[in-house]
């Protein structure tokens, strides 16, 4: 009977083992998949940039035709004002455009951490439980030793 106890403390601790080393391998293919999100949130935010640059660029292109077209002159004034303005109020959307980009990189790369704990902790965790159940089959197997 105390050989069934041991075997079973080591089959359960390989089952520990196993539980940890499957909880570890899938907080590290989450850190994975989050740097890579933090990465392509960066290359996500230049294509809005972009983006943003061409619709900023098409708009005053607009602006300039309209005022051509109405005979009024760009090199001064309100037409002048009112194109800066523009050019301006783009370059603002540009930048929240990054800093929103990097924030949420930010948060992304702090849950890769968390991941990255997750894995180490998982692992801690199979290996002791492991080492736990094949010393407590061992102790059902063959008692405690005799205090003195």
């Amino acid at each position: 009977m105390g050989w069934f106890a041991l075997v079973g403390g080591i089959l359960q601790g390989l089952g520990k083992y196993q539980e940890g080393e499957a909880a570890k391998d899938l907080a590290k293919s989450n850190e994975a998949l989050a740097r890579w999100k933090a990465r392509d949130v960066i290359n996500l935010a230049h294509m809005d940039v972009g983006d943003m640059q061409r619709k900023i660029a098409q708009l005053i292109g607009s602006q300039r035709v309209g005022y051509l077209s109405q005979g009024v002159t760009l090199d001064s004034g309100t037409p002048e004002d009112v194109i800066a303005e523009t050019a301006r109020l783009g370059n603002i959307d540009e930048q929240r455009i990054m800093l929103n980009a990097i924030r949420e990189r930010w948060a992304i790369l702090q849950q890769a951490d968390d991941f990255s704990a997750e894995a180490k902790n998982a692992h801690a965790s199979g290996v002791a439980g492991a080492i736990g159940s094949v010393f407590g089959g061992a102790n059902q197997a063959f008692g405690k030793a005799p205090v003195t």
